[in-house]
């Protein structure tokens, strides 16, 4: 009976391990999905950004800080094809939070330049 109970607790681990793993694929590629949703957005923020003698610097480097955002991405698809879950639902939520940002910065220097006239 024993033996019993220590195959059946052993085949119930063995299946929750396999519904857990699932949520986690789950959770990371929808985690993907909203930081490349992030990413496009802010990129077609910049394309309209307000360039000027003051912000060129800054939205420069905002695009190069896109460029990484988006090369990042592909870590995270690395990440997830490796079975990776964990790290690239943290690794896509930073890259939708720097994307978030992004296109904050660009939002704000619009109503800043279009305030000021």
């Amino acid at each position: 009976a024993l033996l019993a109970s220590a195959q059946s607790t052993a085949v119930k681990a063995q299946q929750d391990a396999v519904v857990n793993k699932e949520a986690a694929r789950v959770a990371a590629e929808e985690a993907l999905m909203m930081a490349t949703a992030s990413v496009d957005s802010a990129d077609a923020a910049l394309m309209k950004a307000p360039v000027g003698k003051d912000n060129r610097a800054d939205v420069e480097m905002m695009k190069a800080d896109l460029a990484g955002a988006r090369t990042s991405l592909d870590a995270v698809r690395q990440a997830i094809t490796a079975e990776d879950y964990i790290n690239a639902r943290q690794q896509a939520e930073s890259i939708k939070e720097k994307a978030d940002q992004i296109v904050n910065d660009v939002q704000m220097a619009r109503d800043k330049m279009s305030g000021g006239h």
